[in-house]
């Protein structure tokens, strides 16, 4: 899920996104429209959670086309 409120990634914030994002398509998601900066709210099956940041998207020339990304992992406890 794709935060477009400009709050910043957090636990709290990416657990409330997902727990509505149920449905196959939000399995997902195109980078092309994304910008620097663009944060998106990723969980998996055993309940983690994570936060992408866009922090460069080089996609002038396709063959020297590159992401760098900035992630934050929370584990489920147990």
């Amino acid at each position: 899920m794709q935060l477009f409120n400009g709050k910043a990634a957090s636990l709290d914030v990416c657990r409330h996104l997902l727990s509505g994002a149920t449905s196959p398509e939000y399995r997902t998601w195109s980078l092309a429209a994304a910008e620097e900066g663009t944060q998106i709210c990723v969980g998996n099956d055993s309940g983690d959670v994570g936060a992408l940041r866009i922090q460069v998207k080089q996609t002038a020339l396709r063959e020297e086309a590159f992401l760098q990304l900035g992630m934050s992992v929370w584990e489920k406890k147990a």
